[in-house]
Parts: C-alpha cells; sequence; structure tokens
C-alpha cells in the first residue's frame, strides 16, 4: 500500500494509522490472532513491520501535510521519534536547529 505510485512521504504514516485502525476492529472477530500480532515484540509481529518501515522523516512529513495541520499523531504512533531530536541530527549549529524548530512550529501554526 505504501509503495503505490500515488503516494509520498507525507502518505506513509496516515496509511500505516488506517492498516491499525482495520485491525483494531477485526480484533472483535479475530481477537486470537490479531492481539498476538499487533502487540507483541516478535518478528513478524505489526509492532516490528512498523518500526522496520516507518522511519522519523515520515512522521514529520505527516506533520508537513496540510490536510494534517490541526490533527495529532495518535500516541503509539508517535513512540520512536522525537521531533526535536530529529531536527537537531539535520542542522550544523545551534542556531540553525533553532530556526528550523521555528520554522516548524510556524507553519503547523
Amino acid at each position: 500500500m505504501s509503495e503505490s505510485g500515488n503516494s509520498y512521504l507525507g502518505h506513509v504514516l496516515p496509511r500505516w494509522m488506517t492498516i491499525t485502525e482495520h485491525l483494531k476492529m477485526r480484533q472483535i472477530d479475530y481477537r486470537d490472532v490479531l492481539v498476538p500480532f499487533m502487540f507483541t515484540e516478535n518478528t513478524k509481529s505489526f509492532v516490528q513491520c512498523y518500526k522496520w518501515q516507518i522511519v522519523p522523516l515520515y512522521i514529520v512529513a505527516y506533520y508537513l501535510l496540510p490536510e494534517s495541520l490541526t490533527k495529532a499523531i495518535p500516541e503509539h504512533f508517535d513512540n520512536q521519534l522525537s521531533l526535536q531530536s530529529f531536527f537537531r541530527q539535520y542542522t550544523s549549529s545551534e542556531s540553525d536547529y533553532e530556526k528550523l524548530c521555528y520554522q516548524f512550529e510556524s507553519f503547523r501554526a
């Protein structure tokens, strides 16, 4: 789904969110299978697939989508990212870091 020709960075996280919501709804009927798949840390679980495929850049791209300006990322999707540490990683000085944070927050506002 995220490899679609009509996709770009900002669409990857929302598609994972949609998949998660669908799986949560299906837990009612398939609890014995879906609960272990979604919430365990084994090598073939949903959690591991998410961690492997979603990199911090996708989360930042989601925050920058105009249609996402008023939305917050659900807590379980944001646990691997601190935006500040991501921004700090890609700036070479404190001044650049502060400018980037200010511009990001200004865009979101």
